[in-house]
This record gives structure tokens, C-alpha cells and sequence, in this order.
């Protein structure tokens, strides 16, 4: 035993934080570890494709009908990109409602990628 008192009924024993960028920090039992994500080019990090979502942060908002809303953005090799939203929002109408308001979006990219991004 190592004197600690044994995690609280509301209290988790480990806990896992995403920070934007793909920083991840992980609380295991009071030891913290962080670790920072690699991706290679065009695999997750694509700016245009942040810009497009702030640029219609309005409008994504309006459909999820939230103050923030997590957009999950795939595109192809080709540059196709596909929109869905995250959490309990994923597949509803709320969904489709952000897939028309911001219609066909084509990204520059030589291989597939996705990224999460927080609109707020």
C-alpha cells in the first residue's frame, strides 16, 4: 500500500484528455504521462480544412444547435471530404443539416486524412 486512499465513487481511476494538435495526456492512478501525437503529412493536420469550419462556424452551430460541437472531417487522397459530427450528434439530422449547409468540400491533399475539430 502506498498511503493513497482508494479512488472516491465519483472520482475515475484513470482519465484520458485530447488536446487539439494531438497532444494526449493520460492520468493513470495519480502518475500523468503525455505523450505527443506524429502524424505524417496530409494525414491529419490539413489548415484549409480548420479554416473551413471557422469560416462556418455560424452555420454549424445553427444545424448542431449547441454552443460547441465537434466536427469530425475524412478526406480521400483525392481531396473528397466527408463531414460528420461527433458524439451523440453522429448520424442525426443535426448531421445532415451541416452536410447541406456547407455542401461538397474538396481539400488539397496527396494522401487520406481526418482531423476533429472543435467548433465553438
Amino acid at each position: 500500500m502506498t498511503g493513497r486512499s482508494a479512488p472516491q465513487a465519483d472520482e475515475p481511476a484513470s482519465a484520458r484528455v485530447r488536446f487539439e494538435g494531438g497532444t494526449r495526456a493520460t492520468l493513470v492512478n495519480g502518475s500523468t504521462q503525455v505523450t505527443r501525437a506524429t502524424a505524417s503529412a496530409g494525414a491529419g493536420e490539413n489548415p484549409e480544412v480548420r479554416t473551413l469550419l471557422d469560416t462556418q462556424r455560424e452555420a454549424i452551430l445553427a444545424c448542431a444547435e449547441r454552443a460547441t460541437v465537434v466536427v469530425v472531417v475524412r478526406w480521400d487522397a483525392s481531396g473528397a471530404v466527408t463531414l460528420a459530427l461527433g458524439g451523440d450528434l453522429a448520424g442525426s439530422s443535426n448531421e445532415g443539416c451541416v452536410r447541406s449547409a456547407l455542401g461538397a468540400q474538396h481539400v488539397a491533399a496527396s494522401a487520406p486524412g481526418e482531423l476533429r475539430h472543435l467548433v465553438r
